[in-house]
């Protein structure tokens, strides 16, 4: 049940936790106050913890160890493709607003390339990417989707202060010209 004091027994009588799980399973299931032990003690193997907590689908913990040293541009994919096969919704939405690296990037081009009808839902996947700052989406997105309603997207990225996206929006030339 993730006693604190049976862990600091255990480790003051030699017990290697990363060697037993101990660390694997107290992030599995939401120990925090296990792992602020660990970290506040020079525990630096956060990212095995990280990945198990998105995989497990524990929001709490995924949170904590993000505050506290995990660094999501090392972890975050594959925390993300651990929380995404395990159906964890809320953990991938948290990693992908969190930067996450989700290579969106070489699938939106790989579906588009493939046949993927922008115009069926490009509308939402350009606001989408326009409000989680994803640069590259928006550009590919305008220059490869006619008739996508380009002042919603400018819309999500002002709101959002997504000063590139927005430059960039406002260079674009419409049929009714700049955005």
């Amino acid at each position: 049940h993730g006693s604190l004091d049976i862990i600091k027994y255990l480790v003051g009588n030699g017990v290697d936790v990363h060697k037993n799980n101990v660390l694997l399973l107290a992030s599995k299931h939401g120990h925090l106050g296990i792992l602020s032990h660990f970290i506040k003690n020079g525990g630096n193997n956060l990212d095995d913890l990280f990945k198990s907590a998105s995989q497990k689908g524990n929001l709490k913990t995924v949170k904590y160890l993000l505050d506290n040293g995990v660094d999501i541009s090392t972890a975050g994919a594959e925390a993300l493709r651990l929380a995404s096969i395990s159906g964890n919704l809320e953990v991938v939405k948290y990693l992908i607003e969190n930067g996450a690296d989700i290579y969106i990037n070489r699938f939106v081009k790989y579906l588009i390339e493939k046949g993927a009808d922008i115009g069926k839902g490009g509308n939402d996947s350009l606001r989408a990417a326009s409000e989680n700052g994803n640069f590259d989406i928006v550009k590919y997105l305008v220059e490869n989707g006619p008739g996508l309603d380009l002042y919603e997207a400018l819309e999500e990225a002002e709101t959002y202060s997504r000063f590139k996206i927005i430059k960039f929006l406002k260079k674009v030339k419409t049929p009714k010209g700049n955005v």
